[in-house]
């Protein structure tokens, strides 16, 4: 089956940090301390599910991340290996995440690691635009030291940007990308559903 793509961009705010964040409020301090110091971070990808079909039966559902990573006032970085999982289940918590992790070289060529994760948990069942528009979000070195923590987030206008930019891949016509799209949605939303209901 034919696949799908689309582009994100989220913006935040990342701090040095000393050992690795414990809770959500720690990702908060270090967006608040980068923040306020004015060291803004963001990130501008394309997501790639070759085929539509096998992904969502995967459990894992796993997609390629490619794209540039935006820090300081440095040169872009390119990301390298990089994965997005959208609403795979946590088996120790039940509950349905969104993951983002990819490689890229530092400003002095060091080797590291972005991973964040959204946790599609809602505070009240009618309410998911929140945990789905959050990243919290850590930088590590090759080590797995922490080297700084943060969040991104995702407004309206770049959210409205990402689902404009939604197209099929791979099609051998326009039937069958319709299809794709169409499985793709019909994905999304039975997700959005469960989450709730996790809720």
């Amino acid at each position: 089956m034919a696949g799908i793509t689309f582009n994100e961009r989220m913006d935040g705010f990342l701090s040095p940090r000393d050992g690795e964040p414990a809770e959500r409020a720690d990702y908060r301090a270090g967006y608040d301390q980068a923040k306020a110091a004015g060291d803004a971070c963001r990130f501008e990808a394309t997501m790639l599910m070759e085929d539509i079909g096998s992904y969502v039966r995967d459990p894992e559902h796993q997609a390629k991340m490619t794209g540039k990573f935006f820090s300081g006032s440095g040169e872009p970085a390119a990301m390298r290996n990089g994965e997005f999982q959208l609403y795979v289940k946590n088996p120790e918590t039940g509950i349905r995440e969104m993951r983002y992790r990819f490689d890229f070289d530092g400003p002095a060529g060091e080797q590291l690691s972005f991973s964040g994760v959204k946790w599609m948990k809602p505070k009240a069942r009618i309410n998911t635009w929140a945990p789905s528009t959050t990243l919290y979000s850590k930088v590590t070195r090759s080590d797995d030291s922490v080297v700084a923590a943060g969040i991104l987030t995702i407004g309206f206008k770049e959210t409205a940007k990402l689902f404009r930019s939604l197209r099929p891949v791979n099609a051998t016509d326009k039937a069958e990308g319709r299809r794709a799209v169409l499985a793709f949605n019909r994905f999304f939303m039975g997700e959005q559903v469960g989450m709730l209901r996790d809720g």
